[in-house]
């Protein structure tokens, strides 16, 4: 569905990935690729924190090896501190062990 305005000057049109477009600013955005070796502590806490406060629908998580993981089905995410946290549920709670290396890619 397109918005029923026009966008100002350096807006882009941008989707919620259910069919509706709305405009948005463009530009300013910073993609960051946070990589973190799971350590005992990280298994026992069942989360890591990225860097930075993600932008909101931009973060794709995933174990090295295993592919992408799912938002909702093998973790969430929060706000915690001034940055985002992935909390990791499901079957990805329990197999995931310390040297597991996770791959954060976001923009901020």
């Amino acid at each position: 569905t397109l918005p029923l305005t026009d966008g100002t000057v350096g807006q882009q049109l941008t989707t919620d990935g259910a069919g509706i477009l709305s405009w948005a600013n463009s530009g300013g955005a910073t993609w960051q690729k946070d990589l973190t070796t799971l350590s005992g502590t990280d298994i026992t806490n069942g989360y890591v924190d990225l860097t930075h406060l993600a932008m909101t629908n931009s973060v794709d998580f995933q174990v090295a090896g295993q592919g992408a993981q799912v938002e909702g089905v093998d973790y969430t995410l929060s706000v915690v501190g001034g940055v985002t946290r992935v909390t990791w549920i499901g079957t990805l709670a329990t197999s995931l062990i310390a040297g597991n290396i996770v791959v954060g890619m976001y923009q901020y």
